[in-house]
């Protein structure tokens, strides 16, 4: 499984289809980033919700064992 939109990958996909020509490549595309070229070379796509990317997500701010925070970019999801 590759979850990407971005069509460098396909001569990878090809690659396996070639190699291993009973193994199934799928994609999953993130939200606004499918690519027909992908879809053409893989067995089965689908695409990843707004909603779901969401809900795999840390929480806008973390705190590691020495009270450092991180935040999480104002321009992610």
């Amino acid at each position: 499984m590759i979850i990407s939109g971005d069509s460098d990958l396909v001569p990878p996909i090809k690659a396996v289809r070639k190699i291993f020509p009973h193994k199934e490549v799928f994609v999953a595309f993130p939200p606004k980033r499918e690519s027909n070229e992908m879809r053409k070379w893989a067995n089965s796509v689908f695409v990843i919700s707004k909603k779901k990317l969401e809900a795999c997500q840390l929480p806008d701010e973390v705190q590691n064992k020495f009270a450092f925070k991180i935040k999480k970019p104002s321009e992610w999801l």
